[in-house]
């Protein structure tokens, strides 16, 4: 069976990590499910919209990127992916680290207090996203020498809007770098 591209390598890889966010690894969420699709509009989150998932993850093919440098013996080319997170924000969210003492919430008297903002819930989101693709590439030797640079936004997109969800979009650029293949 023939190998498949260097960018569905590196999408694949990339969703593998995402699934590999949870709290039992100091995150703060769970991404309970990741799911490939091939646009980002809403009528193709239905495999991932489900009342009993609390978290996941839609990854996405992002904007083609053109070929960086070509030699004799390599390639070093880029491509674009996109991230959607998202969080059920009719769960109860408060977690053993959603502390009282939250910059948001600062004296609590009951619980519904110490629910986070959608704000502090995309960040969170963005943070466990972040840290961990980071991490990945960073340890990983076998993608390290594949992927030479992960380029994440300082600002992400805040805008997605679903109903019952808080969900942030994280775009991502991917510098990779492998031997030319001549025929």
């Amino acid at each position: 069976m023939p190998n498949e591209s260097k960018h569905e390598q590196i999408a694949a890889y990339m969703a593998a990590r995402l699934a590999e966010i949870t709290t039992a690894a100091g995150f703060w969420y769970t991404i309970e499910r990741v799911v490939r699709v091939d646009q980002p509009e809403f009528h193709h989150w239905e495999e991932a919209l489900d009342a009993k998932v609390k978290c996941f993850a839609l990854v996405f093919p992002g904007e083609d990127e053109p070929v960086l440098a070509r030699s004799t013996i390599s390639v070093t080319k880029q491509m674009a992916l996109d991230v959607v997170l998202s969080r059920n924000a009719t769960i109860d969210r408060v977690t053993a680290r959603n502390a009282p003492t939250e910059p948001e919430r600062i004296f609590p008297t009951n619980a519904a207090d110490r629910l986070p903002l959608q704000w502090t819930v995309q960040n969170r989101l963005l943070k466990d996203a972040k840290d961990k693709l980071n991490q990945s590439v960073a340890a990983d030797p076998a993608w390290g020498g594949l992927i030479t640079e992960l380029l994440l936004p300082e600002h992400e997109n805040r805008q997605y809007k679903v109903d019952g969800w808080d969900c942030v979009h994280l775009p991502m650029a991917i510098v990779y770098h492998h031997p030319r293949i001549t025929s």
